[in-house]
């Protein structure tokens, strides 16, 4: 069984990502929020299945590996028979 943990700010980041999307867009509203973070959760448990899936990120730390979903990326380290989510924060688009 794969095991998915995630650290405190990884928590905040998903509760602020769908809170964003729900009330910040209009034209995503909730159920598009809704829809948004269950992909979201599906790539979550996909790592944790397949830990090494990720990029690494040596820039970083040694152990940490990320992964972009959508507008997102996920930044997460390989825990025994899972992984630790870091954190889950907004692609910048540069100008």
């Amino acid at each position: 069984m794969s095991v998915l943990k995630l650290t405190i700010r990884a928590e905040k980041d998903l509760g602020e990502i769908f809170s964003t999307m729900a009330h910040e867009f209009r034209f995503f509203g909730e159920e598009a929020a809704r829809r948004y973070c269950e992909g979201l959760k599906d790539e979550l448990e996909q790592l944790a299945r397949y830990p090494l899936n990720g990029r690494p990120e040596p820039e970083i730390d040694d152990r940490t590996r990320s992964r972009p979903f959508r507008r997102h990326t996920i930044y997460y380290e390989p825990d025994g028979d899972g992984i630790v989510v870091l954190r889950v924060l907004q692609d910048v688009v540069s100008a």
